[in-house]
């Protein structure tokens, strides 16, 4: 039993991550938000669960690895659930972490993560939030039991005050529902002293494209590529830098660091990876 792994680094997907650990404290997501990949591969992936004995098992092996690799905290999953109110177990895994100095990519939708601003002002950490729209409401549609995006942006902000290096993605971006410039302006405008933005377009499985058609019929119309990634379906090659040409347009009015997720589109980003710990 092992609780950390190395990432799947994706390279049939266009993946540009570099070589790191992922620790995700908690197995499945309850946000269950439409677009959501981990139905796919997680068996019960919108049922939240404990792992057998984690923090016990996590200390150990943090105690065996060094800081030689960053590490991501959480790729399926997301880090702040409710119940970590109480149970404390990222927040020990940050502590654990904190004594032996890695780089650390946090990424969440909740705004639990400000109750650890004690420990993540003094670490090498960044924090990113994933935000699809700027209105509650809107947003709501797509991800429909994850804390409203209005909190997300909040917490940036709270976190950015005390010195923390926020990145915001904005992934998935859909046609028809916020591929346009005003949605990306309308979340980045609200984040200040922003570090890095990323931008992804969806990108379709039978589970989550089932979901989506749910809520926005008109999705499976769109022009598609006839050729699987690593099992997912593409937008078309030219919609996707018609999306990200005018993405980066917005964003680099924010921030010069602009990253694009497993896209293979070298012309709208300045980074080397999505993950900002790169």
């Amino acid at each position: 039993m092992s609780y950390i792994t190395f990432f799947d680094p994706f390279k049939e997907g266009l993946c540009t991550c570099g070589k790191k650990y992922t620790i995700n404290p908690y197995t499945g997501c309850n946000h269950r938000c439409r677009y959501c990949y981990i139905t796919s591969y997680i068996k019960n992936g919108f049922k939240l669960r404990l792992k057998n004995n984690y923090l016990k098992v996590i200390k150990r092996e943090i105690d065996k690895i060094s800081n030689s690799y960053p590490i991501n905290i959480s790729s399926s999953s997301d880090p702040y659930p409710g119940i970590e109110d109480r149970l404390f177990l990222t927040r020990k895994t940050l502590l654990y972490l904190k004594n032996k100095n890695f780089r650390i990519s946090v990424i969440t939708k909740s705004p639990l993560v400000v109750r650890d601003i004690d420990i993540l002002k003094n670490m090498d950490v960044f924090v990113s939030f994933t935000i699809t729209h700027f209105e509650d409401q809107k947003a709501k549609i797509i991800e429909p039991y994850a804390p409203p995006v209005s909190e997300r942006i909040k917490a940036a902000n709270l976190l950015s005050k005390e010195g923390i290096r926020i990145v915001i993605r904005i992934d998935p971006i859909i046609p028809g529902f916020n591929d346009k410039k005003e949605v990306i302006e309308g979340i980045l405008s609200r984040v200040n002293n922003l570090y890095m933005v990323v931008f992804s377009t969806y990108k379709a499985k039978p589970d989550n494209l089932k979901r989506m058609k749910e809520v926005l019929p008109f999705i499976e119309k769109l022009p598609w590529e006839n050729k699987k990634i690593r099992g997912y379906r593409y937008l078309k090659r030219e919609l996707r830098e018609e999306i990200l040409e005018m993405a980066y347009k917005v964003g680099i009015n924010f921030t010069q660091r602009i990253g694009l997720c497993r896209e293979g589109i070298e012309k709208f980003k300045t980074t080397k990876s999505c993950d900002p710990v790169f």
